[in-house]
């Protein structure tokens, strides 16, 4: 298929593109929205490259395969989002640590080292996304929640 044929196939496709980002709660608010987008938009170019004309392509990926394909791979980035490690985290939860750190240590601040050091490292991470408002509103209710009952259990066992 010639570029300028692909780039009305992909034009053509964008609607259905931003259904399928719809579908899955994704909306034009959302900060990877682009890049999702951009995700299916190249997963339509590599699929198209083989094809000679545009009707060819349509036999072969009739509009419901077309979309059960495009909606995997946008899926697939989702799990592959969801996957990668934050290498701020530890930096974060430092600098949580030495905000915390001021030149005379109250109470307050030798409890919340201790309570930082009794979580486990993924109680760790929800901290500091809780903290630094790096997740949706959702998100920080449930941390907030579990890591209040993880709270009341430290400070029980401390008595």
């Amino acid at each position: 298929m010639k570029p300028y044929e692909q780039e009305q196939l992909i034009t053509q496709y964008q609607g259905m593109m931003h259904k399928i980002l719809y579908r899955l709660a994704i909306n034009h608010n959302h900060p990877d929205y682009e890049d999702y987008l951009q995700v299916l938009n190249i997963q339509l170019w590599h699929i198209s490259k083989n094809y000679q004309t545009i009707t060819e392509f349509k036999q072969a990926y009739p509009i419901n395969r077309l979309w059960q394909l495009m909606y995997w791979r946008a899926q697939d980035y989702r799990r592959t989002l969801l996957k990668l490690p934050n290498p701020l985290d530890e930096i974060q939860l430092y600098h949580l640590l030495d905000q915390s750190n001021s030149t005379t240590q109250s109470d307050e601040n030798i409890l919340l080292k201790q309570f930082i050091e009794h979580l486990t490292a993924k109680e760790q991470q929800q901290l500091i996304k809780l903290y630094t408002h790096n997740t949706s509103r959702q998100l920080r209710a449930y941390y907030r929640q579990k890591l209040y009952k993880r709270y009341q259990e430290f400070v029980q066992d401390i008595r």
